[in-house]
């Protein structure tokens, strides 16, 4: 402006006039009464008016300018002051001049020096709260600096004020410098040093202090971390190493908040309720390294609250792409670690404590936990390698049920709750979701967590289906979502590694977010590949890290970190980066010994380029195992390899490895050999012959596989093998093409593969040559016919492969076939005990074996659409058991003839057929298909004769357990006679409800909707017993119309039986006489039941007969008073040969409704007595109710109101 003085002077001048006056003191202007008076002495014109006014504006805005620069000064000032007595405090007291020739009296600074400090600063408050904005808001003119006690050496004259400014000016240095010479820590000396710094204003360095709160903020930094910012950087070591940021550090940046809740849902499982929480974010932002931080949380005492001596047992596995060859690679490894560690010298009490439990619990079948964890056997030895267990469906049930047990052994073996933990679940299998599935449902306790990429997975992926399934049952599931870090974050991070104050950091943290986005991982490797190319390095003047801001900021990244890591890798050494590229194969980790071993079969270097790698912070070297730092970085290794060359590496190093493996009878090498052919794929091979030998070598490691239970890598291997096949195989290779087809089959049913297993099937179908090699294609067809309630069909194909294998049966099958089928086997059977029968030879014949599954299949489909046919087909199979020999059907068989005896109303010899069939499965094993069945025959059988009450928790428990052990369709069908039961018994009624709920949920779940559509008629007359609705989540697969046309049948399906029966117990216990009466009359012989379960089929023929007395009584009909009375037959029978306990009480109220319509009342008053006393004594609340009102009902209609 014009009215500035561009010497300097002092002086204010203008076109006008000037008049002087002092910069130091209140600014005057010599024309003041003008501007206050224009009309005065002096009146200037407007134009030197609006001049004046604008020189004097100018003016104000020096004085503004110049008052909030000497507040700055005077903030400086007083960071200066403090920063004097930090320095007096930190060296002992005393001239800090004196302080350069006595080193002895302070070496070193403890929290204490720094809470002393920290307590000055709460003492003096922050700036403008101390101090006011100026000088000017002193009160009564009192410099509040004054009551600061200033250092020694600044106020015992020996320092005059002409001398204290060029004093301020050289503190920094000189007295930063005597600290460090003191052997502070150097971040320590340079906070003083910036403090003192401070007071050259404008010339003040950039890191000089210009705020109290700065401080403030840095010395709480270094009191909550002094492990971090107290300990100097090693410059040497910086120099010759590099930035080394290692990830076993604790410190989790970010992740409070995240941590705090998987702690609460932790503590939450440990109060016997399982919890399942799955940890989801993109590559690289932190997963990994926040469950790893919470494993050492929960395996320390805390993590129990001090109930649990050691923490928790911590089971952890990691799923990787490139190892889907070996059987349930991550849940394997999870307890394979474990038994390792339990092996051990110092554990020998617990793993005595633990062999005994696994034996105790599993008897001989803890052997076959080998087959899956093979250093299972350092615990409970190797010596039943010979046992067989069934290679199928059920033997992946079995496996699974074994490893919930496992689970259950290891918590009380060593009191203390089990964490399993899965990492990378995005690459999982189904059948180790399946396992977790199992685990979460039947163990107490558990805590499962998992990791997964959620970018990465689809929102259909069956790990998001299964975590929906257990929910529904119980089990709280959760998700914890990470996302990238923010720029404060990053900050700290940054901070943290290179030891210096975030303020410091700032700058540099700033960059690096914007190129990183705070992705964590991403982070890391963009800082260690800064400190690579020198942008960011240790300095020896400042003795700590430097940067250079501008170059990082001009620095061009990809956005991507596989793209930044791949460039970053390629400047490696050739010798590292091949050897990377040959270890990035084998997936994120692998065994050193595979290492060892692929170099002496293709004569390559790689133990010591990988243990460069180690050295350079790329790979770890932890447990035998050579591992990537990052999943990331396999991958940019991985991806930078040309695709051809990947496929043959793969091909070589497989084909090297396996004769290898096949030398030395290693079967987990083989598998991995056999891995690494598929991965070079078909693609790679040379000719013909070695097309087929890797396809005999995917042979080989399906049928491995299978022995594993790991039906999902089996399928894999034959699937591959079939890939190798050249058109023309069928012809050319009909063994090897018949044996991979089977496989794959075998493998795609277990699976639950329909779509894929009809397209073998009908290969192999089409292109057998005999029709023995048809025979377990068609009895697996026939399965999935018989799941897909496809029962006409599965009995048409079943009777057609009977008949090829000389088991012809009758077309027609009636009361006369039964009869003379009913003679051959009573006539076969007399003469032989029971021992002669559980001592019987075994079958032999592989056809009848398979006979034996096809009638078993028959007889199954039967119940649904051709009741009356199983009693043949039944006695079919125990025909063919006592000719041909034993099976692990034939205790199935007697268990069908048991439930068919008890039909005819001859108890005592079905309670003997059922004890032998039990004894049979007991001789056989629980490792076939027929186990689960036969126990739930014999139960329906036991609720006859014995009270029926014990026998619903057996239904109960039963299924409870065959869902366990993986038998979801015996489990489910468990469930539903249990809950029948129940409802029969006199349960609460919302206990009822609440079990048909239960095993509907399992029912759609497990897609068994013919047991769905059994389910929901008792289901829905529960609930109308107490004026609720159904569960519409059941869906329309809980109508009887939504099943496939060929089960419906019109009146003769066996769904219809059921929910026309249920209809009819709701009217009438309604007391709805007209709806009952059009119901029955709808289907006269609605008092047909299911021969097999005949607890249900006895409580038909009490209803059939209560309605019909109700109907013959109010039209006097006395056609349905003769159908009544034939139900009360059935019941006298009962009571006389099965159970007065269950049955006495229905018939006599069967009797008084008799006498009631018989119109002899006295002898109707007696019986209804009897019914109401005999039910309360065998306590059946439901029937004593029943009987009640029936009472009620004929004293009412009879005058008898008193009564």
């Amino acid at each position: 402006l014009d009215g500035e003085d561009p010497e300097g002077s002092g002086t204010f001048s203008n076109h006008k006039g000037s008049q002087n006056g002092g910069i130091n003191g209140d600014i005057s202007f010599g024309r003041e009464n003008d501007l206050r008076n224009p009309g005065g002495k002096g009146n200037m014109s407007s134009e030197g008016i609006g001049q004046e006014c604008l020189n004097v504006t100018s003016a104000s805005l020096r004085m503004e300018h110049k008052a909030q620069k000497n507040q700055e000064d005077d903030k400086r000032m007083r960071i200066y002051f403090l920063g004097l007595v930090f320095f007096e405090l930190f060296s002992g007291g005393g001239n800090p001049t004196e302080q350069e020739n006595d080193q002895s009296h302070h070496t070193s600074t403890g929290k204490s020096d720094l809470f002393t400090a920290m307590n000055i600063l709460d003492e003096l408050g922050e700036d403008d709260e101390l101090f006011g904005s100026s000088s000017s808001n002193c009160e009564d003119g009192v410099d509040p600096r004054s009551s600061l006690k200033r250092p020694k050496s600044l106020t015992d004259g020996s320092i005059n004020e002409g001398k204290q400014k060029s004093c301020r000016l050289q503190a920094h240095s000189s007295l930063a410098e005597q600290l460090r010479s003191l052997g502070l820590p150097i971040i320590l000396c340079d906070l003083i040093g910036n403090m003192i710094g401070s007071c050259k204003g404008d010339f003040s360095e950039d890191e000089a202090y210009s705020s109290m709160a700065d401080v403030k903020i840095d010395l709480e930094t270094m009191i909550e971390s002094p492990g971090v910012y107290l300990q100097d950087l090693d410059l040497d070591l910086a120099c010759k190493t590099g930035l080394q940021i290692d990830d076993s550090e604790t410190i989790l940046f970010g992740r409070d908040e995240e941590f705090a809740r998987l702690k609460e849902i932790y503590l939450r499982s440990i109060s016997k309720k399982c919890e399942a929480v799955i940890v989801c974010g993109v590559g690289g932002v932190g997963k990994t390294k926040l469950t790893h931080e919470f494993c050492q949380y929960a395996m320390m005492d805390n993590g129990g609250g001090g109930r649990f001596q050691n923490g928790c047992i911590f089971l952890s596995g990691k799923f990787d792409k490139l190892q889907s060859s070996q059987p349930f690679s991550a849940v394997a490894s999870a307890f394979n670690n474990y038994c390792d560690w339990l092996s051990k010298d110092e554990n020998f009490l617990v793993v005595r404590k633990v062999c005994n439990s696994l034996k105790e619990k599993l008897g001989v079948e803890a052997y076959a936990l080998a087959k899956v964890i093979p250093s299972v056997s350092k615990i409970i030895g190797d010596d039943k390698d010979d046992l067989d267990y069934e290679c199928g469906a059920d033997g992946q049930k079995k496996v699974r049920f074994l490893l919930c047990q496992f689970i259950e052994v290891i918590s009380k073996s060593h009191d203390a709750p089990v964490t399993l933990f899965l990492d990378d679940l995005q690459w999982a299998d189904s059948a180790s979701v399946a396992l977790v599935h199992q685990v979460l449902l039947v163990s107490r306790g558990l805590f499962f967590l998992g990791c997964c990429r959620d970018d990465e997975i689809e929102d259909d992926h069956f790990l998001w289906d299964m975590l929906d399934a257990v929910n529904e049952f119980g089990v709280n599931t959760s998700r914890v979502e990470l996302s990238c870090m923010d720029r404060d974050t990053v900050n700290s991070m940054i901070s943290h590694k290179l030891k210096l104050f975030p303020r410091l950091t700032r700058p540099l943290a700033d960059v690096v977010y914007h190129k990183t986005q705070g992705n964590p991982f991403f982070v890391r490797q963009l800082m260690i590949e800064l400190n690579k190319e020198g942008l960011l390095s240790p300095s020896l003047s400042k003795r700590r890290w430097v940067w250079e801001e501008e170059q990082i900021q001009e620095r061009e990244l990809p956005n991507d970190v596989v793209e930044f890591m791949t460039a970053s890798l390629s400047r490696l050494p050739e010798e590292i980066f091949f050897a990377l590229c040959v270890l990035s194969c084998f997936g994120a980790s692998s065994d050193c010994t595979l290492v060892e071993r692929l170099e002496g079969v293709v004569d390559l270097s790689l133990s010591g380029p990988l243990d460069t790698a180690v050295a350079e912070g790329i790979l770890l070297e932890k447990n035998g195992k050579y591992s990537f730092v990052h999943d990331r970085v396999q991958e940019a290794v991985y991806i930078s390899m040309k695709v051809e060359d990947r496929c043959l590496y793969h091909f070589n190093y497989g084909m090297a490895l396996s004769s290898v493996a096949m030398k030395d009878e290693d079967d987990c090498l083989f598998l991995i050999a056999v891995g690494q052919l598929n991965l070079g794929g078909p693609e790679a091979i040379q000719d013909n012959q070695q097309r087929v030998k890797v396809a005999n070598l995917n042979l080989m490691a399906g049928k491995k596989a299978m022995a594993m239970f790991d039906f999902f890598s089996a399928y894999w291997f034959y699937d591959n093998g079939i890939s190798y096949l050249k058109k023309g195989h069928w012809e050319d290779h009909y063994e090897l093409s018949m044996a991979l087809y089977h496989g794959a089959a075998q493998c795609a049913r277990a699976n639950g593969e329909k779509v894929i297993l009809n397209i073998l099937l009908e290969q192999v179908l089409r292109y057998a040559m005999c029709f023995e090699d048809k025979l377990d294609m068609l009895y697996l067809k026939v399965s999935v016919l018989h799941q897909d309630c496809k029962f006409m069909e599965s009995i048409e194909l079943s009777t057609d492969a009977l008949s090829n294998l000389g088991e012809k049966l009758p077309k027609l099958i009636n009361s006369d076939v039964d009869a003379s089928y009913l003679d051959q086997t009573i006539s076969m059977l007399s003469g032989m005990s029971d021992e002669n029968l559980i001592n019987h030879k075994l079958m032999e014949s592989k056809n009848k074996i398979v006979a034996l599954k096809f009638l078993h299949r028959l007889f199954d489909a039967s119940n649904f659409v051709r009741p009356t046919a199983q009693p043949t087909y039944a006695m079919k199979m125990v025909q063919i058991s006592l000719v041909h020999g034993l099976s692990p059907i034939s205790p199935l068989a007697f268990a069908y003839f048991g439930s068919i005896r008890a039909a005819m109303g001859e108890f005592r010899e079905a309670y003997r057929f059922a004890k032998i069939a039990k004894a049979l499965s007991v001789k056989f094993g629980s490792n076939n298909e027929a186990a689960p069945m036969v126990c739930m025959l014999t139960t329906q059988i036991l609720a006859y004769v014995e009270p029926v009450q014990s026998v619903v928790g057996f239904h109960e428990e039963g299924g409870s357990a065959a869902i366990a052990s993986g038998y979801t369709n015996i489990g489910i069908y468990n469930l539903y006679l249990g809950a029948g039961l129940s409802l029969q018994t006199g349960r609460k009624l919302k206990s009822v409800i609440n079990n048909y709920e239960k095993c509907g949920r399992l029912a759609k779940q497990h897609q068994h909707f013919h047991v769905l559509v059994c389910m929901m008629p008792p289901y829905r007359a529960a609930l109308a017993l107490v004026g609720a609705e159904a569960d519409k989540s059941f869906g329309s697969a809980a109508n009887p119309m939504s099943v496939p046309i060929d089960v419906q049948q019109g009146k003769k399906s066996i769904f219809y039986k059921i929910a026309h029966f249920y209809k009819i117990y709701t009217a009438f216990m309604l007391r709805k006489f007209e709806a009952c009466k059009a119901l029955v009359e709808e289907s006269s012989d609605f008092t047909v039941g299911v021969r097999t379960i005949l607890a249900t089929g006895s409580k038909r023929v009490f209803f059939g007969g209560l309605v019909s007395f109700w109907i013959a009584r109010e039209k006097n009909d006395k056609a349905w008073k003769a159908k009544a009375q034939e139900s009360m037959i059935v019941f006298k029978n009962l009571v006389e040969t099965a159970s007065v306990w269950n049955f006495q009480n229905k018939l006599h109220l069967l009797q008084a409704e008799e006498q009631f319509c018989e119109r002899d009342f006295d002898l109707a008053e007696s019986y209804y007595e009897a019914a109401i006393s005999s039910a309360k004594e065998h306590r059946f609340l439901n029937d004593e109710a029943l009987s009640l009102e029936l009472a009620g009902v004929f004293y009412l209609e009879t005058g008898r109101k008193k009564r």
